[in-house]
């Protein structure tokens, strides 16, 4: 029962920091810091990925790119969905 907690804990977490790069992403494009910021280039690094495959089947529309608020109710519906089939194997 205690493992299945764990990865609950675990996936939580992992949602949480890529739920704040996401956002930290958004902030810094808004300042337009330099790209070889080694702040920057972490959440590029970190976002880009999931971003990018979402850039494949949503195109900007104009300036807005809606690809991180895409990315994030996709990874809170997730984190939702797995959570509760993990407290459903656990009891």
């Amino acid at each position: 029962m205690d493992i299945y907690i764990l990865i609950s804990n675990i996936i939580n977490i992992f949602t949480r920091i890529f739920f704040f790069a996401l956002i930290l992403r958004i902030i810094l494009s808004w300042i337009k810091i330099s790209p070889y910021n080694p702040i920057s280039r972490i959440t590029y690094q970190i976002t880009e990925p999931l971003l990018g495959k979402i850039r494949q089947y949503v195109k900007p529309f104009g300036m807005f790119d809606f690809s991180p608020m895409i990315a994030i109710i996709s990874l809170q519906i997730l984190e939702i969905i797995a959570n509760r089939i993990l407290m459903f194997f656990a009891n």
